[in-house]
């Protein structure tokens, strides 16, 4: 079977199997520039994860040491003792220390959360959770480094009671691995392909 050439003006016919087959085959989208591939995310990424991950475990495991600790039955001891003479109930102090607890929990319950929702924001190529965990890593050290990296001290009527706090140590190693990781060259290359991936699909509507 023979096909008559096209006249002056006209497109050259094709099949639209073969025009669609041609699309699927080079990724053809949008203004007929080529799908940017998904990025092969590095094991040096994913390594970051599983510390930020471990961070996060060491956080919790340090709370449940901490708020079982028997130094708190010396808190209480110390302080309802001062407390009865300056007209201060055991009830009172009790209560405060509850107060201190519950804050503890409530300050480890968001760092656990904000340590996993940006590690995996990060694993799937967001540079601005890579970011934001950069600055949690800091602040993770800086919290290490002013609690004495070893020890936390309460005052109770200037009496001072300390307390083991091996954990905030292992958290801030972990936090600064995955800092690391999450910035070496492989990683670097991951990111910016994500982000060139993700600036192609915004300039497409999707």
């Amino acid at each position: 079977m023979t096909t008559e050439p096209p006249h002056p003006g006209e497109r050259p016919h094709q099949d639209s199997w073969t025009a669609g087959s041609a699309r699927g085959q080079h990724g053809v989208q949008g203004w007929g520039l080529p799908v940017p591939p998904s990025p092969a995310r590095p094991r040096v990424v994913t390594a970051a994860l599983v510390c930020w991950v471990l961070t996060a475990i060491s956080t919790i495991v340090y709370l449940i040491v901490t708020l079982n600790s028997r130094f708190w039955q010396r808190v209480l001891d110390q302080a309802a003792g001062d407390g009865a003479a300056n007209g201060i109930s055991a009830s009172q102090v009790s209560d405060t220390v509850s107060l201190v607890k519950a804050g503890a929990i409530a300050v480890a319950a968001i760092s656990v959360a904000l340590y996993l929702y940006f590690a995996v924001m990060m694993h799937v190529g967001r540079n601005w959770a890579r970011t934001v965990l950069a600055v949690l890593a800091a602040l993770t050290v800086l919290t290490w480094l002013t609690s004495g990296g070893v020890s936390t001290n309460v005052t109770v009527n200037n009496r001072v009671f300390h307390t083991a706090a091996a954990s905030p140590w292992i958290t801030g190693v972990f936090a600064v691995v995955g800092l690391v990781l999450m910035y070496l060259p492989a990683s670097n290359a991951y990111f910016s392909a994500a982000r060139r991936r993700k600036a192609w699909m915004v300039s497409q509507g999707r």
